[in-house]
């Protein structure tokens, strides 16, 4: 039985795979038509597993979701007294942090305090990058790009293959117009990476730095 083509588009984007077997609710898949195409019968069927633990209350996937252990990653599984160690990861430490609050959506759907608590996590848990690069989500949104700027370049400290964290340390140094910062960084990354110039130079808003004459020294020295 194909569970993919058992899910019903009850609307743009958002697909229902009815329960079947061992699944304790309907499980829920917000794709867009292009990525429910695409995606295998893999991630369906992991998908129906994360719904079958005992105590899934909610079961969904997300439009990055993609074949995990057990549980796709990219889903998010919704349990009452119950821990799914699936679901937390443990092949490159994931970065997830299970914690006991009394909060509902609401106490987080505002941008700031959602930062006061990300705050809380991260002094908890210094060493785990992903809550430094939200809490450098949030400052962005914010509009806090300098605070955001020092979180992102610990995340990217902390996790040095991780390019998102990278690319958003440039970013925010650039928006909050901390030209010295980023040039210190860019010729860290250089020195480091020389083909990093090439990627700095083909972005839109980072190219414009290189009028700059210091900039120029950077460049002359890097490109080939």
């Amino acid at each position: 039985m194909s569970l993919k083509y058992a899910a019903t588009k009850v609307s743009e984007g958002h697909y229902v795979l009815p329960k079947t077997k061992d699944m304790k609710v309907d499980a829920h898949a917000y794709l867009s038509e292009a990525l429910y195409e695409a995606s295998d019968e893999t991630l369906w069927d992991q998908l129906r597993n994360g719904a079958s633990y005992e105590g899934v209350t909610g079961a969904y996937i997300m439009p990055d979701a993609h074949m995990g252990y057990g549980v796709p990653i990219g889903s998010v599984i919704v349990t009452e007294d119950t821990l799914i160690q699936a679901g937390s990861g443990y092949d490159i430490s994931c970065g997830v942090l299970y914690m006991s609050t009394g909060l509902m959506a609401a106490d987080i759907a505002d941008l700031a305090r959602r930062r006061q608590w990300i705050e809380e996590i991260v002094q908890r848990s210094p060493n785990i990058p992903t809550s430094w690069f939200n809490w450098g989500v949030c400052l962005s949104t914010l509009g806090r790009e300098s605070e955001a700027a020092e979180k992102f370049l610990k995340a990217y400290e902390l996790a040095p293959d991780d390019y998102g964290a990278q690319y958003r340390a440039f970013r925010s140094l650039f928006f909050a117009q901390d030209y010295a910062a980023f040039l210190e960084f860019a010729t860290q990354e250089c020195d480091a990476h020389p083909e990093m110039i090439e990627h700095l130079l083909a972005d839109d808003d980072f190219s414009t730095l290189f009028a700059r004459p210091e900039f120029q020294e950077l460049r002359d020295r890097y490109q080939k």
